[in-house]
Formats: structure tokens, sequence, C-alpha cells
């Protein structure tokens, strides 16, 4: 019997005993990108016996987040989160990612700073229980930032962080990635957009630094000089930049298109179709956005009886959409590039799908020339396209179900890679 036969029998023969599995183990990796496929199986069962299986995951302020499930063992002892629907538990059906989405704030606090989600991790603590025995458990890593990313923080005339993937030896197509309406510096999107090879600046363009405070007249400018920044980087292709935007961001990022042709392409998620009106402290009107130093053409808000009674912020720019002057139009069709629009149609938020099916028709009333995807997903509101594999429930409020939206995040995290792939 040579060395590597013996080894393998060794570790074979630790779990099994008269061919079944002695122990209960979690078989799952020990860490996967948050937009990776991750299995999460159980062998070592009891065959029929019913399981607890619990997921944990703590917040940066240390709060702990949790979901259960009660599940039978099949035949062979073995439970499988793909194909296995929890008898009881924090959700129901068969959703490989249940646990996952259905964790839910408990309000307790967790004393271990090593398990607090970080700019670079998240942490899940998968607990598998026989009774009120603890009987395994398994950590797993899902990283927002790829082990080999750099990152460097940038001020000046342009504040962010630019993430850097290991070199291919290629110059990859650069993004700017420019986050909604709470400002600062995006880097979770970044991260994961640089951890699939592609060099990533997450720009802020207000609240952060010397920027302006508030979301009102914010210089356009503001991405055409991130544009010349990372055309200028080594590992950009500088004939292919591209501008990711969510919310705000994604209205900044069309607009910006529009004027700049050095911009190749867009993903805009839960876009808007028109300059709106400025968010700020005194909610004195005036545009979000300038040129030049001059505001430019803008959708005031307008209430409506609706609103009066729903209070709900969809509602105030559905009827401010209905009256917006049509100079506060973005004129799409002036895009030098594909687009990419992902929203959801249940956005309580703004009416993002309603903005998108807008945009899609305006580029094809001007025969656009570049490919143009618009996908509207059922049961999401607002957050159409966040970070996979996490809880969702406290994202309801802004529109959609908890699954829904952790079904969306994982087709829109592949839509998103495939988009860039394709420049």
């Amino acid at each position: 019997m040579n060395r590597l036969f013996l080894l393998v029998f060794l570790l074979f023969s630790s779990y099994y005993v008269g061919g079944q599995p002695a122990v209960p183990v979690i078989i799952a990796p020990a860490a996967a990108l948050h937009d990776e496929p991750v299995s999460v199986k159980v062998a070592g069962l009891t065959a029929g016996g019913v399981y607890g299986f619990r997921f944990e995951f703590v917040t940066r302020a240390g709060t702990v987040w949790r979901s259960e499930g009660q599940f039978r063992a099949d035949n062979n002892g073995s439970i499988d989160l793909a194909t296995t629907a929890p008898v009881s538990g924090s959700y129901t059906g068969i959703d490989s990612l249940g646990l996952f989405w259905s964790m839910e704030n408990t309000k307790e606090r967790q004393s271990d700073p090593s398990l607090f989600e970080s700019d670079d991790q998240s942490v899940i603590t998968m607990t598998l229980r026989e009774g009120e025995k603890n009987v395994a458990q398994h950590t797993l890593l899902l990283r927002k930032r790829q082990i080999g990313v750099s990152t460097t923080e940038i001020r000046g005339e342009v504040t962010g962080a630019f993430l850097v993937p290991p070199s291919n030896g290629k110059r990859m197509p650069g993004v700017i990635v420019l986050g909604g309406s709470e400002g600062g510096i995006p880097r979770d999107r970044a991260a994961m957009i640089a951890s699939h090879g592609f060099p990533t600046l997450a720009l802020a363009y207000f609240s952060a630094g010397s920027l302006p405070k508030d979301l009102e007249h914010i210089p356009v400018e503001t991405v055409d000089k991130a544009v010349e920044w990372l055309r200028k980087q080594p590992s950009v292709d500088p004939k292919r930049i591209v501008i990711f935007g969510i919310s705000k961001g994604a209205e900044l990022g069309l607009l910006a298109a529009s004027r700049n042709p050095r911009i190749n392409a867009v993903v805009a998620i839960a876009p808007g179709s028109n300059v709106f009106q400025n968010l700020n402290r005194t909610q004195a009107p005036g545009s979000s956005w300038t040129a030049g130093g001059i505001d430019l053409p803008f959708a005031p808000f307008v209430k409506s009886e609706v609103f009066d009674k729903s209070h709900r912020l969809a509602d105030l720019y559905n009827a401010s959409l209905d009256a917006a002057p049509p100079d506060s139009r973005i004129p799409v069709e002036k895009i030098s590039g594909p687009i990419l629009l992902l929203s959801g149609k249940d956005d309580a938020l703004w009416p993002s799908s309603r903005m998108a099916n807008e945009i899609a028709a305006r580029l094809t009333a001007n025969h656009f020339r570049y490919k143009v995807k618009n996908l509207i997903f059922e049961d999401v509101g607002h957050h159409a396209a966040t970070l996979p594999m996490r809880p969702t429930g406290d994202s309801v409020r802004l529109g959609g179900t908890a699954q829904g939206l952790a079904k969306a995040h994982v087709q829109a995290a592949s839509e998103i890679i495939l988009f860039l792939k394709s420049l």
C-alpha cells in the first residue's frame, strides 16, 4: 500500500465507520467572493433525523443577525440546501441561499471583533444542532475584495479609492463607481468589480473630505476629472472607460456619459431618466448638478394627492416625472457606448423601472447604435443589485420581498460582470 493511498484511506476512514459517516460535517468553502456560487451541504447525519441549522452574521457595529431552519436528513444522512426545504424556520421552500438572505437582527452583541463585517469581508458562522447540542460548525469568509487586489486612497481633484487587481499583462476596462444619495466613497461595489479583474475607482462626489456636504449643485466635471485621471493609469485601457452608477449615482453617470464621449459604457442601477431637484437640508429648490458653474435644467418636486396620502417618495417622483420640463431629460442617445439598466418593479424610493423604460424608449426612438439591456426584476425594490448572500429583510422597506431581492442580487451580479467582460 503506497503512502498516498494510505493517507487517503486514513482520512476517509476517520469519517466513515461501517460504511456510514461517523460524525456530522458541514461541507462548504472556507472562503468565496460575495458573488460566487456557494454550495452548503451536511453529511454524517442519521437518516431521517431532524437537525437545526443556524447562520450568523455580525455587522460592522457588532450586532448579530441570525437565521435558523430545521432540516430532515435524507436516506444517505445528508442535507443539501440546494435540494432540501426546511421543515420549519426563517424561510420556506427550496432555496440554496435561504439561510443567507433570511437572517434577521437579533439585537444581540458579539464581542469577538474578528467576526465583524469589514471593508474586505463578511463572516458567516454556520452551526449544526442536534436538539440543544452543537454538533458541527463552519466559518465562511465572504470576500468583497479578492486577495491580491490593492487599494490606493486618492485625494485632490479626485476623491476616492482606486482598487487594482493583479496584472494580467493587459490593459483592462477602467470602471468608475458612483454611489447613491448616501454619499461618500462606494468601496464595497468597487471592491467586487476589481475582484473580477477590472481596475476600479470608487469615486466620491459629495459628503467626503472637502466635497459638498449635501447633494446639490454638484459639478458634473467631478466625473470628467475622474475619467481623465483613470485614463492615465497604466492598468487601464483609455478607450474603455465605464461608469457604474447607483440611484442618484446612476442619474449622474448617465448625465456625465451623455456629455463626455470618453465614457464608453454605462451600468445604471435603479436609474434616473431626468435631472432632478437637489437633496439638501433646507429644501431650497435647485438642480442636483451643474456644468460650468451653472445649474442644469431640472425636474422640481411636485406633490400630489397620492403622495399626500401615501408619503411614499416614489409617488413624489412619479408626480415630478409627469410634470418634468422636457429639458430636464437626460439625452442618453448621446452616450458613446453600450448601456446596462437594472431596476426593481416595486421600487418604493423612486420609479426606477418606469425611468429605465423611458431611457430605453428614448434610445430606441433615436436609433441608438449601441447595445442596450434593460433588466427589470419582479418582487424587487430600490436595492436591485447590492452584494449577494447578505440579509435582505432590512431592504424591503424600499420595496420588494426579501427572497425576490436575494435572487435578483445574484442575477444582477452575473449580468454586470458579463457586461464588463463583453467590452
